[in-house]
């Protein structure tokens, strides 16, 4: 029988090292605020202390990013789901007309 390899835990701020690292996003208080609200990666805790395994935060990125793609038009007004969508203000409008001071 084949001993299985013990998973890897990281504090709350080794992970955010490890998502900032890996997936270019990643900040303590971002994942402090995420399991507040349930939305973030799962955790375990170790009496007062949070810990992430390393297979959980790869999986929880991994789910957020978005489809490949090869133009930045791709999909430009669909959103995913729970996600967000960026799209343009619309334009100001234009003052070219100056006021007729007789």
């Amino acid at each position: 029988m084949t001993a299985k390899a013990a998973e890897r835990y990281l504090t709350r701020r080794q992970a955010a090292a490890f998502l900032l690292d890996r997936y270019c996003h990643g900040s303590p208080n971002t994942l402090a605020r995420l399991a507040t609200q349930g939305t973030g990666p799962v955790f375990r805790k170790v009496g007062r202390l949070v810990v992430y395994a390393e297979s959980d935060l790869i999986a929880w990125a991994e789910s957020k990013l978005g489809k490949r793609q090869k133009s930045t038009s791709d999909n430009a007004t669909k959103a995913k789901p729970g996600g967000f969508m960026l799209t343009r203000k619309a334009a100001a409008p234009s003052n070219t007309e100056t006021p007729n001071h007789a």
